[in-house]
């Protein structure tokens, strides 16, 4: 009888492991959609350049999360503020779609404008190592740092990076 109780509770147990759904890790993973092709993704972002990472700070983001606040020195402009400088905000985990720079290491960055924070870019932009950005690179074509094209004004896309 005692042997017969443990079976029947072990396998009650085992069945509301089983049945309970729980929550993982994985749950708070970033999805993203594939981007956008490299034209488009230049006529949805604010900024689009190349540069070197010269720091990186931690700072508090406008939810819940920390941020971090990436400064990078412009090599090229394709789109958005032509500076010496630029500084982009990312958030602090992968989980949360924040990209992953390293000081010293040069990126093509696309990001976007965020309300009252300046720019910021993520996982799910077409941001890249530079050493990577081979196809963006020639689909972007010369570097003409434009100020900002609405997705709707594709003739100016046009003219100044052909079909």
């Amino acid at each position: 009888p005692a042997r017969e109780i443990l079976v029947r509770f072990v396998t009650i147990l085992l069945c509301s492991c089983v049945l309970v759904p729980i929550p993982l890790s994985s749950a708070l993973a970033c999805s993203c959609v594939p981007p956008a092709p490299p034209l488009v993704s230049l006529a949805a972002s604010d900024a689009v350049f190349s540069g070197r990472v010269v720091s990186i700070e931690i700072v508090a983001g406008q939810n819940r999360w920390d941020e971090y606040e990436v400064t990078l020195e412009v090599q090229a402009c394709w789109k958005g503020p032509s500076a010496d400088r630029t500084v982009v905000r990312t958030a602090l985990s992968g989980a949360a779609c924040g990209f992953w720079f390293e000081v010293g290491a040069e990126y093509l960055v696309y990001a976007r404008s965020a309300a009252g924070q300046g720019l910021e870019t993520s996982l799910c932009s077409r941001t890249q190592p530079l050493a990577a950005a081979g196809p963006d690179l020639e689909a972007l074509g010369e570097p003409h740092c434009i100020t900002a094209v609405e997705p709707s004004d594709w003739s100016t896309l046009k003219r100044l990076y052909g079909d």
